[in-house]
């Protein structure tokens, strides 16, 4: 039973201990030591900004696209034939 008390003891100290180094940091940095090659950082943060940047680009194009399908027929003639590529 006294080994148990003392294991006890020991786990509670460390938990106690890691709770004081935690307290002062932010919950990115509290996460960073979990995380060992680092490389995964960076490859994160890099495939979280074309993820993020993936949306915005869409709807730019898409937006594009709508507003050259919604002219008239009338425009679309005037861009038929040799004089249009010169203009």
């Amino acid at each position: 039973m006294k080994e148990a008390d003392t294991n006890d003891a020991v786990e509670k100290e460390k938990v106690d201990e890691f709770k004081a180094e935690t307290a002062k940091k932010s919950a990115f940095m509290k996460l960073i030591p979990f995380n060992d090659p680092k490389v995964f950082i960076f490859t994160a943060f890099l495939a979280s900004a074309v993820d993020g940047a993936a949306m915005p680009t869409f709807g730019v194009f898409l937006s594009k696209m709508l507003s050259v399908l919604s002219l008239p027929t009338e425009y679309w003639d005037m861009m038929e034939g040799p004089d249009y590529v010169e203009n």
